[in-house]
């Protein structure tokens, strides 16, 4: 022990000019940010299970040190929270315009269950990742700032969806909160009962095509469910004319 202190005492000590750069903080020379992190990321979990990524393969990706990615991120699952965040942010911002548009009630609903099927397809674990790293293990989801932001920015496009206009009135009983949720779970069951799907429909089914007739008839349950029942018998009375104009056609 002594031999040692005494090699730590006579080593020369080389002088450094300025303030020590923390463990993995980027120097000025280091061009990779937060952001390309980020990316890099959620290129990976498009095709990885969350459980299965680690920071080694996102700096990898990124190429960066890990040290880098913890810099920036803190710990594996702040770079996942970061992550989902991020996604489900994006989601909510391309909504936006759909669910206030001007265009019918009936477009507007279609437009944000083919906005979210979509996203879902493209990123098949992204319900795994918003279920392991956002709703469960967390004690206190009332202060958690990640869940709230993205629990009220949901009821917000929901709100915005059922804002008076256009020739549907929507009924006072509908709760933007239960619309926020039914649209999530009727999105996302489609995209995690696969299996079933090839049970109740041929194998060889078009997947596009089966995810277009599903969001046809989603977004008409749904709007059966909202418009007052002036609004049904108008609807019912119209699609009874149509039929009959047919079949005097014919």
């Amino acid at each position: 022990m002594e031999h040692v202190e005494h090699m730590a005492a006579s080593k020369p000590v080389a002088k450094r000019s300025g303030r020590r750069r923390g463990a993995g903080r980027p120097s000025q020379s280091t061009s990779v940010g937060g952001v390309a992190i980020l990316d890099a990321t959620l290129q990976i979990l498009r095709v990885t299970p969350p459980e299965k990524v680690t920071v080694v393969d996102v700096a990898s990706a990124a190429k960066v040190d890990p040290a880098l990615v913890r810099y920036y991120f803190k710990s594996r699952q702040g770079l996942l929270r970061a992550a989902v965040a991020h996604m489900l942010e994006d989601v909510q911002a391309k909504s936006r315009p759909i669910v206030s548009d001007g265009t019918t009630l009936e477009q507007r609903l279609r437009g944000r269950l083919a906005l979210l099927i979509t996203v879902l397809r493209e990123n098949p674990y992204l319900l795994r990742l918003v279920l392991g790293e956002i709703y469960r293990g967390n004690s206190t989801p009332r202060h958690d700032e990640i869940l709230r932001g993205i629990a009220l920015g949901g009821v917000s496009l929901s709100e915005a969806l059922l804002a008076p206009g256009g020739s549907d009135t929507i009924s006072d009983e509908v709760d933007p909160r239960f619309l926020h949720v039914a649209m999530l779970g009727i999105c996302t069951f489609f995209i995690e009962a696969r299996p079933l799907l090839d049970v109740l429909f041929e194998k060889n089914a078009r997947p596009d095509g089966l995810a277009e007739q599903y969001i046809d008839f989603a977004t008409k349950l749904i709007l059966r469910g909202i418009v007052n029942d002036a609004d049904k018998k108008q609807r019912s009375l119209a699609m009874g004319r149509r039929k009959n104009n047919k079949s005097q056609a014919n």
